[in-house]
């Protein structure tokens, strides 16, 4: 049996990405990390994520296969084919923490926003404008 790839190596290329270095993509070669996209055009941006199944012994050895797999927000996607267009644009981790928990409160608190309705388009004309409290309107 071998042992799981490093983490540092199953996010390297994220890593370069995040720190301004444009590393090549290449089709069916899908990296882990986090990423933003929309799910359809026109909508908000939703948060995704690529990792690497490692199932692993009491020992650290693996028992089986590595397996990437891809979730875009709530969604379990195909790693080889969701990567091309993700690729485009990586986020931190806090980032995409901080996208999925947006989300997940808007669902609850905010139920009418685009953003708990990512599944579609954005209708600008239908938002109500921001209303500023006195306070802020006398900044």
């Amino acid at each position: 049996m071998r042992r799981p790839t490093p983490r540092r190596e199953l996010y390297k290329w994220h890593t370069s990405a995040i720190l301004g270095g444009h590393p090549e993509i290449h089709d069916g070669d899908p990296q882990c990390g986090w990423y933003r996209t929309r799910l359809v055009k026109g909508g908000p941006y939703v948060p995704a994520v690529i990792w690497c199944h490692q199932p692993v012994d009491q020992s650290g050895r693996l028992t089986d296969d590595e397996v990437f797999k891809c979730k875009i927000y709530r969604k379990v996607f195909d790693p080889m084919t969701a990567w091309t267009w993700l690729a485009h644009d990586p986020i931190t981790e806090s980032a995409y923490l901080y996208l999925y928990q947006k989300l997940e409160w808007a669902a609850i608190h905010e139920p009418d926003s685009p953003e708990a309705n990512p599944d579609f388009t954005i209708q600008w004309g239908k938002i109500a404008p921001h209303r500023f409290t006195k306070e802020q309107d006398n900044d």
